[in-house]
This record gives C-alpha cells, structure tokens and sequence, in this order.
C-alpha cells in the first residue's frame, strides 16, 4: 500500500518516473493476483505518460485478464495499441471494451478512429453513426465523421458533419480545418469542376485563416490532421495558396512550441569531423517513399556523415531492417518524441523525403529543427512552410522557372536525382488471371485514381475508337469502393461519348498487393502514363517487368517524372509533344506489333542506364556539405 500510495502521490506530481518505479515495486511486493489488476492498470498509465505505449499495453492487458469484467482494462489496451500504431489490436481491444459497455459512445468514437486510420472509412463511418446514435452531442464524433465521409468522397455529408461539429463546439479546431480542405475533392466529374473546387478552396482557407487564432493550442493539436493533399492533383500551381496555409500552420505550431520554432545555430561537427544528417518519415517501410530515396540513406558516406532516422509512424515489414541498418541513430515515436529527439540531437541537415502525406512530418516541418531543412519530391508539392529552406529535386524532371513554383529554394540534382535500386525479378505475365483478353493491346494506366483529371478521358477513348482490340486496365482506390465505382462511370462516360463500347476496353480491378500488381505489369503491353501527374515510382517498376512508357510531358515536375526516366533512357519514342500526339503514338504502338516489339526491346537495353546511379548522390553529399558550410 506504501509504494501504490507513493506512486499516486508521483502521478499527482506528474512525476511519471517515480510512479511508474512505485507502481512496479507495489507489484513486485503484491505479486500478480486478482487483487493486483488496479496496480497493473496504474503500472500501466504511467507507461503511457512515459510514451512507452508498448509497455502500457502489456500491462492494461494483464489487467483486463485479472479481471475480465473491467470495460475500463479493455479500452485502456485499445487505446494503447492505438497509439502504438497496432490498429488491428486496438480494433480488437476496443470491440472487447464495447462488449461490456455497448452503449459507450466514446468508445465507439475510438473504434472509428482506428478503423479510418488502418483504411477502412466504411467501418469508421458506422462506428462513428453508431457513437452519434448515442450522444448526438459528441462533437468529436461529427468531426471524425465528417474526415471519414471526405475520405470515401463524400464531400456534401463530410461538410454536413463538419458545419454540426461545429455548431457543437465552436473551438473544434479540427473540424474547421477539415472543413476547409473537404472543399478538395479526390476526384472531379467534369474538367470545370477543378475550377470551383479551386475558387471555393482559397475562399474557404481565406475564411479559415481570419477567424482561427493561432494561439490556440487546440489549432496546433490539429495540424496536420487535415491537410491540403488534394490540391495538387488539381494539375496546377499552387505556390500562392500553398504559402497562406504554410504561414498559417507554422504560426499556429510556433505559439504551441516556441522551444522548437526558433532559430538554429549549426553545431560543431562530430569529433571525427563528420556531419549530421537526419531523415524524418513515416516510410521506413515497402512504400515507394523508401524505394525512391533509399539509395540516398544506403550511398551516403559514413566517414564522412552520421546518419540519423527518425521514424514517424512505426509499422514494421520486411524493408524496415534494411532501413534501420542505414543509421548509427534510429528513433520511433510520435510527434513530441520525434522533436525532442531532434532538437536533443542536433543534426547539421535534415531532410523529409516527403512532405504533404505524414500527418507528424506535416507538423514536423513547421517549426525550426535543425538549421538546414530540406524535402525531396516523395509528394512533389512546394509545402508553403516557411522553416523549410530546400526542395531537393530531379535536374531531368524540373522544368525551367522553378523559383516561381516553389516556396522554398530548388536544388536540381543530376539525373532522376535518385539512387535507384534495380527492382525484383519478373514476374510471369497472367493476362487471363486480370480479365484481359490475349489478342488484345493491353494498356497499363496504374495510377492512382485522383491522378486522372477528366479533361483526359477523351483522349483513351480516342485510342480505343482506333485501336480497336485494345484494352484499358485500371487498379481502384485501397480503401473506397465507392470511389472506384464513381471512377469506372466517368470513364464509361467518356467512352460511349466516342461511340465506343466501355465493355469491351475498360478494365478495373481491385486493389492489388505486391506481387499481383507485378504479375499485372508482366502482363501488359505499354504503359500509358497519367498527364498531370506523372508515375514515378510505378514508371520504374513497370519497366523493370519489361512494359515500355509513353508520356506527355506537362509544365509541372510532377507531370514529368515518366519523361525524365525516358530521357535517361534515350528514348523520345515515348514522349508526345502534345495530347493528339499522344494518342498517335499510342494508336501507333497499338496498331503496329513490329513497332512496339522494337520499342520493348529498345528500352529493354537501355535499362541498365537507371539503375544504382551514383552521381544524385554525390551532389547530395556536396549540397549537405556546402550548406552546413554556408549557414554558420
């Protein structure tokens, strides 16, 4: 009883160390018994005050085992598991909480969350009616309603939910930011649509930003929840719009973190005379974040820089050691502990690979961490925060009057600007296994589906009122069926428009995992690149199953990816000048089998030219050292 009441008297302290060393030493006195559930549950809290949710986990676990009647044991696991990352446990701890308390509308609050957060809007969606069911007056759960209705595309719902969390509570800072950027659509029916959604989007941030104070903790708590990632698929430039948000969430973040928002002197180097450098992401994993910009972390060198990762959204597979192995440093964590850690360390230079998806790395970029802070084009999209000094980007793939597109200062490295590994072996080619028929032109259009803007349509109705036995072959959204289904229909639209039969050309198919979607590129003939934004990632892997390219470059980087990779391959084959271009060559392609043999073989021998070049990674060696030099 001594070391539990010590340990209550350090948790009213906020002394999370000395209650959770009390807790233990209670335990241990106490031994596990029934009667040691409330100390298990306390052991536990104080882990979690700590960040070690892992712990926490473990011991509101052997709690909920001790006494399997305690609602309380089962949502505090979940909740752990939760901010752990491990959505599926959380999912299970929370159902486990609900089965004793059905009626517990945070409960089923929490339960969405963590539904939408491992990519099931449709489960969060219920989960979150269901806790409005309950307490019509959770302003939480509109809120959280409303990000999942945007999710599936729903915008009219999502504003519904949003204006009613609102209303509720006039200080929920996150549903008047997800108001905001619901007014982004993911995908658009008509080209004129982009151009609503645009005027009522900079009206709608305009708005944002003169009512909210960016004092307001709750403001900064909310950052990077909801976020402009849609924009750019609007194909345009965003720099204005991006530069009034990226002033407004890094003032928002300064108020809430001013230890971490001022100016950075550049530290000594290390005693070998070696500077820091530190990679921030959520992608130490098998994402194309990792595939694009690893061969920047492995080709470093160590004698003359100490690498540094600092991993923002843990969840490990099979690429996470090849990660970890990268660093002398490794950190995991969440916001306040990557930034700690970050402020603690003090690295020389530090570089996102993306901005613009990771809610934390989000957050993250808007304040000062290190005295030189750059991002590379894993979402090639200038951020508009001011605390970021570099956009690090591809010389092939940049068009000329970069300054003006960018908040930041542009550094055009060589090439594609990446250190690309040479990808898997090939996968054997299944066409009958996707619906594709074997006499048939199978085009590969793999991109995610808010990248096809519908003023492109036409153009592969176009093909296919030319090319006859072709067909199109489409992978839909991860999380949102409906979202597919709304995709396929416009589509369709299109092509009954040109008299064609979508039937018979228009292929879609699920979301596909790793190697699927590898047996889908052996199986296809060309790949028809998106316009507006272009394959990066998906381009290179294609080729690496023996599909060819064809592009037409736009006046954006993002548009140009596939265009930079054929560049460096030598072959303008594959790069219209323009959309009826464009659609002559791949009529061409289609129509003339000797003429897509000699182009597969062609960039079949100019291959070797992408992989493992070592020439980005030198000039990120000498930007790293030139800017460390430069800003003492």
């Amino acid at each position: 009883m001594l070391f539990q009441n010590l340990g209550a008297a350090c948790f009213a302290l906020s002394d999370w160390e000395g209650a959770r060393d009390a807790f233990a030493t209670a335990l241990e006195i106490a031994g596990d018994s029934p009667d040691s559930a409330k100390l298990h549950l306390n052991l536990g809290e104080a882990h979690g005050k700590l960040g070690d949710w892992n712990a926490a986990s473990r011991e509101f676990i052997r709690a909920s085992q001790l006494d399997p009647t305690d609602a309380g044991a089962f949502a505090l696991a979940g909740l752990a598991f939760h901010r752990a990352r491990d959505l599926a446990k959380a999912q299970d701890f929370y159902r486990a909480a609900l089965k004793l308390l059905p009626d517990d509308a945070a409960l089923w609050n929490n339960l969405g969350a963590a539904a939408q957060e491992s990519g099931n809007p449709d489960a969060a969606i219920a989960a979150f009616k269901r806790a409005i069911g309950i307490d019509p007056s959770l302003a939480s759960a509109h809120a959280n309603l409303g990000s999942a209705l945007a999710d599936t595309g729903d915008r009219e719902a999502a504003r519904g939910a949003y204006a009613r969390a609102v209303e509720l509570d006039p200080a929920n800072a996150g549903a008047r930011l997800g108001a905001c950027f619901a007014e982004l659509p993911i995908l658009y029916d008509s080209a004129e649509q982009i151009d609503v959604a645009r005027d009522n989007y900079a009206v709608a941030l305009d708005r944002l930003i003169a009512t909210s104070d960016t004092k307001d903790p709750a403001l900064a708590a909310a950052i990077g929840q909801h976020h402009p990632f849609y924009l750019p698929y609007q194909g345009r430039d965003d720099a204005d719009l991006q530069r009034r948000y990226g002033r407004f969430a890094a003032e928002a973040m300064a108020n809430a973190y001013p230890q971490w928002a001022k100016p950075v002197a550049m530290p000594p180097r290390e005693p070998d005379g070696r500077l820091r450098v530190a990679f921030a992401t959520a992608y130490f994993r098998n994402h194309s974040v990792w595939k694009l910009f690893r061969g920047w972390m492995e080709g470093l060198d160590r004698k003359r820089f100490r690498l540094m990762g600092y991993w923002t959204s843990p969840a490990p597979d099979a690429e996470t050691p090849n990660a970890r192995a990268c660093f002398e440093r490794f950190v995991e964590g969440g916001f306040e502990t990557i930034a700690a850690a970050l402020a603690d360390d003090r690295p020389h230079v530090l570089i996102y690979p993306e901005l613009g998806m990771d809610p934390i790395c989000h957050r993250l970029a808007c304040l000062r961490l290190a005295p030189v802070q750059a991002f590379a084009w894993g979402h090639p999209e200038t951020t508009g925060f001011p605390a970021i000094d570099w956009f690090l980007t591809s010389d092939l793939m940049e068009p000329t009057g970069e300054a003006a597109r960018y908040t930041e200062r542009v550094e055009r490295l060589p090439g594609l600007s990446i250190d690309y590994a040479p990808p898997e072996a090939r996968a054997a080619p299944d066409p009958a296994a996707f619906g594709l028929r074997s006499t048939a032109t199978k085009y590969l259009c793999c991109q995610s589906i808010f990248k096809y803007l519908p003023q492109d349509d036409g153009l592969l109705a176009r093909i296919a009122t030319r090319v006859p036995h072709s067909q199109f072959v489409f992978v839909g959204h991860p999380t949102s069926p409906a979202l597919a289904s709304r995709f396929a229909d416009r589509l369709r639209k299109a092509f009954k428009a040109q008299g064609v039969d979508p039937a018979r050309h228009l292929v879609f198919l699920p979301w596909l995992d790793r190697q699927r979607y590898a047996a889908l590129n052996a199986s296809c003939d060309l790949y028809l690149d998106s316009l507006r934004w272009s394959g990066g990632n998906t381009a290179l892997e294609a080729l690496a199953q023996g599909v060819p390219l064809l592009t037409w470059p736009g006046t954006t980087m993002r548009s140009r990816h596939s265009y930079a990779i054929l560049k460096k391959l030598g072959l303008d084959d594959g790069i219209a000048s323009s959309p009826d271009d464009y659609v002559a060559r791949a009529v061409r392609f289609g129509q003339d089998e000797a003429a897509l043999a000699a182009y597969r073989a062609a960039t079949q021998a100019a291959l070797p030219r992408l992989w493992r070049d070592k020439a980005p990674v030198e000039a990120l060696a000498a930007f790293i050292e030139r800017e460390a030099a430069a800003a003492r």
